[in-house]
């Protein structure tokens, strides 16, 4: 299968894992911003702080991670401080129904089923009922017995095939997996109430044949409406042990990025900065999320003070910005009385800690309104991280262009590996070198690199690193002669901490536009999970035991195709050097360009992105412009699979280059998945809007692409079409304020039914234009770049 979860597979299937609810925009604080670009207060969220900087670039902190929201969901119950008792129990097979009626399901005398393929109605997955039902936050052990003629995931579902839970991909037969129930598409249903197992993406199955399914929840967990259960009270701070109490530092919080919790209700930021959050209509306020702005990692220990008042009784624990719990309940919670809680990961979060305080109504009370004039933060005393070393000055300036400045040239959308198992590293990444390719799109003969451990839960130590250039595109052979030691600050060993992104030191290479350079690592020790990198590398990785940075041929070496830790590459580049940025999906990813049943392979070089680049090379008035891709495959702009949702990456992706001065958006067909109607685009367009202000207010040109049609695909609903063509006619109007159009469909459509990609382009995909890449490029008009 696709290594990136695309969005629609060769046969047409759908990963259902889009369209969740629009969440309130959280509002970031930038810090060290340059002055030539102010940036908008209600961006979406920032990236993690850059450490270890050698350069001016800004620093981003404050930067509360979005949280999406869950519809009509019971509030979930908290787990308690002891480990949970879980009751197993077998399925009823015989409701089984076939996930959109493709196919057929038959229940076979011993109560097992087979569902299999029916004619032209291809088989995609089987509905199993759970026989209750799991509310948001309540956990579930799943085990699967029987067989199936291709690979197949696993998740929570409700009744009508809409995401309730993360995504097991691929599931194993007879082993079992923990699931814990939350709104992923914007259900209209109360809970789960089903399994959902489904081919896999990138491949099909004709028959999956069912002996058993046990499942097994907690022995307490209420199964319909939830109850005023006994919720474990918070537990004292355990002292360290050591000869000094540890230092506190008390700080106020921000309260102007609060939120609700599940978007329940609505919150209010005054004028003198308090907060006040009330009952909606029949929308009930649950409680509110206020951002820490900074993250507690597991065993780190914040005092917790809240000032105000609440129409009911209130609970307060840790959470993170899509309201899981990281930390024990303090119920009931009394205003104006310090709590202490200790950062420990209890519902399985996404994220690498807390980044936010949950203040949440009582089990078996109500609340009407919530008042917060006032939340102060104790968190314990870290050591100042040492001041960055000045970069050196590793290039002479060419007389007459002393004012040289760091441009980005390659760049990649930093999101989890491990999402996807086949995209991890095929060794343990410890102890082995791993060479990266990456090709430059401007020319230079100094270079720096950014390097994030962003979503990682501890640390990466490097042993050592160099670059160097490729030999030829699908082999890791180096010209060892171009082999360059890459340090911070001097070093050759250094780390990336956990939720971090730093920066190496200047490095004297010269390269060409489009050359291919291997950046070979060295690892000491890695996360093993929450793996920052990029899984659509479409260029092959190499990996091999041992210190092997400068060995000019890789031998007994593994494959991948995925890049790790690596954020961007910048060139020490002339004043009138500029970089675009391709923000967007699967299709700005390339998904397709590699794809082995077309007889395609890794290290072509052929996404849409790749062929701009080439154009830009062979006009004279773009050669110091460079292509930055920022896409993710499956990702949505409200939706937070398989990563941050568009809309909450959108100002990392965009900001945290060099040199950045025009951005093409290509992005949102994945929100478009088969919609009953076109209420969605009243959710879209504010994003979009969002991203074109955030665009403006950094002095860059703003182009849109209009999405392009895709009824050829499993997504295409009536529904879908008219509000792409909402979102496509709003971005050719006066009112969305774009600075220009680039109209990739003109290039792709079927002249005699526009709603179609040309089949020479998509195939049997019908979404991606697999064959289309050059002429989507061949479709720009290169005067739009032109200074």
């Amino acid at each position: 299968g696709s290594t990136d979860n695309p969005e629609a597979t060769p046969d047409g299937s759908s990963g259902s894992t889009d369209n969740p609810e629009t969440t309130p925009t959280q509002k970031p604080v930038v810090t060290n911003a340059p002055t030539q670009k102010p940036v908008v207060t209600n961006a979406p969220t920032q990236k993690p702080a850059v450490t270890n900087a050698p350069t001016q670039k800004p620093a981003v902190t404050n930067a509360p991670t979005q949280k999406p929201a869950v519809t009509n969901a019971p509030t979930a119950k908290p787990a308690g401080t002891s480990a949970p008792t879980y009751v197993s129990r077998e399925l009823d097979l015989s409701g089984a129904s076939t996930v959109y009626n493709a196919g057929k399901v038959t229940v076979n005398s011993d109560k097992t089923i087979t569902a299999i393929t029916e004619g032209n109605n291809k088989l995609q997955g089987v509905l199993i009922p759970l026989g209750d039902t799991l509310y948001a936050g309540e956990t579930a052990k799943v085990t699967v017995y029987g067989t199936s003629t291709g690979s197949v995931r696993l998740w929570l579902s409700d009744g009508e095939a809409k995401r309730w839970s993360d995504i097991q991909d691929p599931m194993s037969f007879e082993t079992t997996y923990s699931f814990t129930a939350n709104n992923f598409e914007g259900s209209a249903q109360a809970g789960s109430n089903t399994i959902q197992i489904k081919a896999t993406y990138g491949s099909t199955v004709d028959s999956i044949h069912i002996t058993k399914v046990v499942i097994a929840v907690e022995a307490d967990a209420p199964v319909s409406t939830p109850t005023g259960k006994p919720v474990a009270t918070n537990a004292p701070t355990v002292k360290p042990s050591g000869t000094s109490a540890p230092t506190y530092v008390s700080r106020e919080l921000d309260l102007s990025g609060a939120s609700t919790v599940y978007n329940a209700g609505k919150v209010t930021v005054n004028s003198d900065k308090t907060i006040t959050a009330i009952t909606e209509g029949n929308n009930k306020l649950q409680g509110v999320l206020i951002p820490l702005g900074d993250t507690l990692y597991a065993g780190e220990t914040a005092k917790v003070t809240v000032y105000g008042t609440s129409t009911g009784s209130v609970r307060l624990w840790l959470s993170d910005g899509q309201a899981k719990r990281w930390s024990d309940i303090q119920d009931p919670m009394s205003f104006e009385t310090k709590y202490s809680f200790t950062a420990n990961n209890f519902e399985s979060s996404a994220q690498a800690g807390s980044n936010a305080i949950q203040i949440k109504a009582t089990y078996g009370s109500t609340l009407d309104s919530i008042h917060i004039t006032k939340v102060v933060i104790e968190t314990m005393a870290k050591a100042p991280t040492p001041s960055p070393a000045p970069p050196k000055p590793t290039c002479t300036p060419i007389p007459g262009e002393e004012n040289y400045k760091w441009v980005t040239t390659w760049g990649t959308a930093e999101e989890k590996n491990d999402i996807t198992p086949e995209a991890m590293a095929p060794m343990t990444l410890n102890g082995s070198t791993i060479r990266q390719i990456i090709r430059v799109t401007t020319s230079g003969n100094t270079m720096k690199f950014r390097l994030s451990n962003q979503y990682g839960g501890s640390d990466v130590t490097i042993k050592s690193m160099h670059v160097a250039k490729q030999v030829k595109a699908d082999e890791s052979t180096i010209d060892t002669s171009t082999d360059t030691v890459v340090t911070v600050n001097g070093s050759e060993e250094f780390v990336i901490p956990r939720g971090k992104v730093i920066e190496t030191d200047p490095v004297n290479i010269s390269v060409n536009a489009l050359d291919n350079i291997a950046i070979s690592t060295y690892y000491g020790s890695c996360p093993s999970t929450s793996v920052t990198g990029h899984r659509g590398a479409r260029a092959t990785t190499y990996q091999m035991t041992g210190n092997n940075v400068s060995t000019e041929t890789f031998t007994n070496y593994k494959t991948t195709t995925s890049w790790f830790f690596l954020a961007d590459a910048a060139i020490w580049s002339p004043q009138n050097a500029r970089a675009v940025v391709c923000f967007g999906d699967s299709i700005t990813d390339g998904y397709g360009t590699d794809a082995g049943y077309l007889g395609k392979k890794p290290d072509s070089y052929t996404r849409w992105g790749d062929y701009f680049a080439r154009r830009l090379q062979a006009n004279d008035a773009t050669k110091n412009v460079s292509v930055i891709n920022e896409g993710i495959g499956s990702n949505s702009i409200l939706g937070s699979y398989p990563t941050d949702a568009g809309k909450d990456r959108f100002a990392r992706d965009l900001l945290e280059h060099d040199g950045v001065e025009y951005c093409i958006i290509l992005f949102g067909v994945n929100d478009l998945d088969k919609l009953p109607d076109t209420s969605k685009f009243d959710r879209l367009k504010p994003e979009y809007e969002k991203m074109i202000a955030l665009c403006k207010a950094n002095n860059i040109k703003v182009y849109a692409a209009p999405i392009l049609p895709f009824k050829g695909s499993s997504y295409f609903s009536e529904g879908s079409e008219a509000t792409r063509q909402l979102i496509n006619n709003w971005f050719k109007s006066s009112e969305s304020g774009v600075d220009g159009i680039i109209d990739f469909a003109s290039a792709l459509v079927d002249p005699s039914n526009p709603l179609y990609i040309l089949e020479k382009y998509t195939h049997s995909d019908g979404l991606h234009p697999y064959d289309g890449y050059e002429a989507m490029a061949n479709a720009i008009d290169l005067t739009m770049f032109e200074k």
